[in-house]
């Protein structure tokens, strides 16, 4: 192989590697942002996040201490909806799916008077393609499964 095919081999992968770690800075940076933005308006109402987690287009965190699960739809203004553990009893992970197909895959939170509560990772007519959402779940469901039972 002569030099100049080696040196247009590396600028072909050069420009095909490159747009890709582009987008996944800029995602990370997207991600970071929101999850400051999340963490400050939480703050401002008291609740001290010690874990958080954002993925397309959503964002969940939990404040141990005060046993509170903050959840938000990332949009321009970040309200976060709040489900207070001490009120359910039990977490399980759902995965719906039809025809074949997975449709949706959420958090079921319950307690024992039949009040309960869905948090969505994976919507199919919201997002297209399951990447991390069944283990972000069944991590969330997890957490949230250890501190129900510190309720209980």
């Amino acid at each position: 192989m002569d030099i100049s095919a080696i040196i247009i081999t590396v600028i072909i992968v050069a420009m095909t590697v490159m747009p890709i770690v582009g987008l996944q800075h800029i995602n990370s940076r997207k991600i970071a942002k929101t999850r400051e933005r999340f963490e400050k308006t939480c703050s401002e109402i008291n609740i001290k996040l010690d874990l958080c987690d954002a993925w397309d287009g959503r964002i969940i965190g939990i404040d141990r201490k005060n046993k509170v699960v903050c959840m938000s739809a990332v949009t321009d203004s970040i309200e976060p909806d709040i489900i207070r553990l001490a009120d359910f009893d039990s977490c399980t992970c759902q995965q719906k799916t039809e025809h074949n197909r997975l449709h949706e895959v959420c958090l079921h939170i319950s307690s024992k008077n039949n009040r309960s509560r869905d948090i969505p990772f994976f919507e199919f007519g919201k997002q297209v393609i399951v990447d991390k959402e069944i283990e972000l779940a069944r991590k969330w469901q997890k957490i949230i499964s250890e501190e129900l039972k510190k309720c209980v």
